[in-house]
């Protein structure tokens, strides 16, 4: 009986703790795996010793513009880039997001990254993105936001059937942004993506980074002269304040001090209390939410915002509410890209270059990223194919290429349970992990919500990642297939010899006038992916004393001195209950085991 109590307690602690955290895990491992996600979203890949089939076999070559235009190679100006998740969609918001998130961590951790061997293999896979963009913003005032439509994304088929989906010909980009149909959501993001890509790439490559300041002046410039939110139901947005900020604060970056111009969109005053923590989602940095981040940037650069960036990280660490297992949770849908998105910010805010003032004292992106790896309740890594050891790892992921299918379009997506097993394994990806609060996660393709990975998931997951490089980790050889230097002649460079001599459009020099302007088919098919980064959600953490309304998404900036006066009140009654416990990770499973054991005794 004594042993029987041994072994059922063994048991019990081993499935409370999940797989040890490996004290030498090789974070530079981690780091190519995730970097290695990119090269598997590859669109264009015409080299036939390509690891995947896929990217041989189709080069989306008549993805291009609405006049059919194709460069001397004969494909179209829009065949590269990035599919975006599980599917054959090429987006531009979340795409630029994760350009200027995967540029911010470089500029924050390039020393690990370097030490990792793996800087050309990162700006190999920032250059690629952003060539993408440059040619998605082909005139000053026209941006080509989407390649692909419905039919892509409600058909479950291999990359080679892309164009066998479409009803009529080659499939189209045809969701356009242009002054009579303006997006200073996407225009400023863009902008964003530009402006970090530049500093970049300022060091390695002159000319490129000069090539992205003059699309990010051009973006900044549409964006401001033509305000508008951009609407896709895949990627709703809601307001374009964040990303007007988050892009002023790259581009003030970019210039210099010189530049007072665009300083006036960020400085003091111009983020709220509000604008962070009015409600859970106002900390969430994500491709629809950059007001977090902006306050983070800002702060560590310019020495504005430091208590916000403190009280932010802090809310983080003590208000979100978290799984049993401790893992951040915000969403039922992509829950683990918002724990890696506030680690993100952590990780920044605790990384000693360019640093001010940081008062908090915090880690929990150490412990977020050893839950995503394994050490939860499930002994499941929610990283494909990757995790620690003895962790359970997914292989069938909701991912067309990784699964190929079998040939034949499919509309009704019977084909997402034939083979039973993805044929091709994609490592590195992070995927959306647990579905609730008690951790509820199992492998299973169809179930896109726990287990399809997206471009932007893995954006803010290779930024912890870097930041995690220690001495227990070891450079390594970098994935080689489809490793492309950063400074090839790749296929849009047409466009941008056409950009050779321009000149930057617009004096901001010295500029202190502010601009006012702010801004089923069967039981298996997924439904349309609308990521819920709005005020739409309950907060059922005690803590949080902020009433939300739905009507608030697009609520104006209340008078500064209300704004101070209503900051005071919230930061009071949040103090006050600051010690509030929250979930600890462990303490009701603690109690079920010392009731099971004395039941037994």
């Amino acid at each position: 009986m004594f042993f029987k109590i041994i072994i059922i307690i063994f048991i019990f602690i081993f499935r409370i703790n999940g797989v040890p955290v490996e004290k030498e895990f090789n974070y530079c491992e981690g780091l190519n795996k995730a970097l290695g996600f990119y090269k598997v979203q590859r669109a264009g890949i015409e080299d036939p010793n390509s690891e995947y089939p896929w990217q041989h076999e189709i080069t989306t070559k008549y993805d291009t513009y609405s006049n059919n235009k194709t460069n001397k190679y004969g494909n179209g100006f829009l065949s590269k880039g990035y599919f975006d998740a599980g599917d054959y969609l090429k987006i531009t918001f979340p795409l630029a997001f994760s350009m200027t998130t995967l540029s911010w961590s470089f500029l924050e951790f390039e020393e690990n990254i370097k030490f990792c061997n793996l800087t050309e293999n990162y700006l190999s896979t920032i250059k690629w993105g952003v060539d993408w963009l440059m040619a998605a913003h082909p005139e000053p005032n026209v941006i080509y936001a989407q390649c692909g439509g419905e039919i892509d994304h409600l058909s479950w088929s291999r990359a080679d059937q892309i164009y066998n989906n479409q009803v009529t010909g080659p499939r189209n980009c045809s969701m356009i942004i242009d002054i009579d149909n303006p997006s200073s959501d996407i225009a400023f993001e863009m902008t964003a993506a530009m402006a970090a890509t530049s500093i970049v790439f300022e060091e390695f490559d002159e000319q490129y980074s000069k090539q992205c300041k003059i699309h990010a002046d051009q973006l900044w410039d549409f964006g401001i002269k033509y305000p508008g939110i951009y609407y896709n139901p895949l990627y709703p947005s809601n307001v374009s304040k964040d990303e007007q900020i988050w892009a002023s604060a790259w581009m003030y970056l970019m210039y210099g001090p010189e530049y007072s111009f665009f300083r006036g969109f960020f400085d003091n005053g111009k983020i709220s209390h509000d604008d962070l923590f009015f409600n859970k989602w106002s900390h969430v940095f994500s491709w629809n939410n950059k007001m977090s981040g902006a306050c983070i940037l800002i702060a560590k650069n310019f020495n504005i915002y430091i208590e916000e960036a403190n009280y932010l990280i802090h809310s983080w660490d003590t208000r979100i509410n978290k799984t049993k297992d401790g893992l951040f949770f915000l969403d039922e849908w992509g829950n683990a890209r918002y724990s890696m998105g506030g680690s993100f910010l952590e990780a920044v805010w605790n990384s000693n270059k360019n640093h001010t003032a940081k008062t908090t004292n915090t880690n929990f992106a150490q412990t977020q990223i050893n839950i995503i790896l394994g050490n939860n309740s499930n002994h499941h890594s929610y990283v494909s194919m990757y995790g620690f050891k003895d962790a359970k790892v997914t292989l069938n992921i909701h991912h067309r290429s990784s699964h190929s299918p079998p040939n034949g379009t499919d509309l009704k997506f019977h084909n997402i349970l034939s083979p039973p097993n993805n044929k091709f394994p994609v490592y590195g990806a992070l995927l959306p992990g647990p579905i609730d609060r008690n951790d509820l996660y199992f492998e299973e393709r169809s179930r896109y919500e726990m287990n399809e990975p997206a471009l932007d998931y893995n954006a803010v997951f290779v930024g912890v990642l870097s930041s995690l490089i220690n001495s227990y980790s070891k450079p390594v050889q970098p994935i080689s297939s489809l490793t492309l230097s950063f400074n090839s002649d790749d296929y849009n460079r047409e466009l941008i010899d056409n950009h050779e001599d321009e000149i930057i459009p617009i004096n901001y020099k010295n500029n202190n006038n502010n601009n006012d302007n702010e801004d089923s088919l069967e039981n298996y098919l997924p439904k349309p992916p609308i990521f819920k980064d709005s005020f739409d959600l309950e907060i059922d953490d005690d803590s949080y004393n902020i009433e939300e309304n739905d009507n608030d998404d697009d609520k104006d900036d209340e008078d500064d001195d209300e704004d101070s006066s209503n900051s005071n009140v919230l930061k009071e009654n949040f103090y006050s209950n600051s010690n509030k416990s929250t979930i600890n990770n462990y303490s009701g499973k603690t109690i079920f085991s010392i009731l099971i054991l004395i039941l037994l005794l």
